[in-house]
């Protein structure tokens, strides 16, 4: 049992010397019992709660869809234990999984402040442990330096779900974005030119439903 002792010594009761002894100058133990010169109690000490939760991220296809999860997640979790039972707990928020999206979309920063939200603790621990999806990328041998740009790039973004549904379309702006950074073009026609093709996602191909 870990703890310490609470020991109360009492100056005021009389000494070993002060005993009654017998002829043979031993304790009588006939005599009345003298009250004990001090008291002893184990006192255990308090710990700090120390909670620990764990979320895996392969159900969520953006960060604002795990942010929203985690927030919910959380929020029940604090209630379920008792928030205001706690005493500024110390809490760890572990991460597994495969993130669908790239890594540094992640804002564990964020995920701190839903932590804090929730439990109001005395620190905080986000540990990231989920994996990157894999991006290697294959491509065609003896393609020109262009074609493999853009191979690439089409590869990349089809595995990231926040671009899969219109890799074409997000390939095609990087590209053209690209060309006409080297061609100097201005901040006010590279913005026209986003505008443009965001706009141009967002509208359903003719015949769609």
């Amino acid at each position: 049992e870990r703890g310490y002792f609470l020991v109360e010594v009492d100056t005021e009761a009389p000494s070993a010397a002060d005993e009654p002894v017998d002829a043979d100058g031993k304790v009588d133990a006939n005599a009345d019992a003298k009250p004990l010169l001090h008291s002893a109690q184990l006192c255990t000490n308090p710990r700090r709660t120390f909670l620990r939760y764990s979320i895996k991220t392969d159900l969520y296809n953006s960060p604002e869809a795990l942010y929203q999860y985690c927030g919910d997640y959380l929020a029940r979790k604090a209630r379920d234990d008792g928030r205001a039972a706690q005493n500024e707990p110390v809490v760890e928020l572990q991460l597994t999984g495969v993130l669908p999206f790239e890594r540094s979309a992640l804002d564990t920063n964020r995920l701190e402040e839903l932590v804090r939200t929730a439990f109001e603790p005395l620190y905080v621990h986000i540990r990231n442990l989920s994996r990157p999806a894999e991006f290697a990328v294959e491509y065609d041998e003896g393609v020109s330096r262009t074609e493999l740009e853009q191979q690439v790039l089409a590869e990349l973004l089809s595995r990231d779900v926040r671009f899969r549904e219109h890799s074409e379309s997000w390939t095609q702006l990087a590209l053209s974005l690209k060309k006409m950074v080297l061609g100097d073009a201005s901040v006010e026609s590279l913005l026209q030119e986003l505008d443009a093709q965001l706009a141009a996602m967002d509208t359903p191909a003719e015949g769609a439903e």
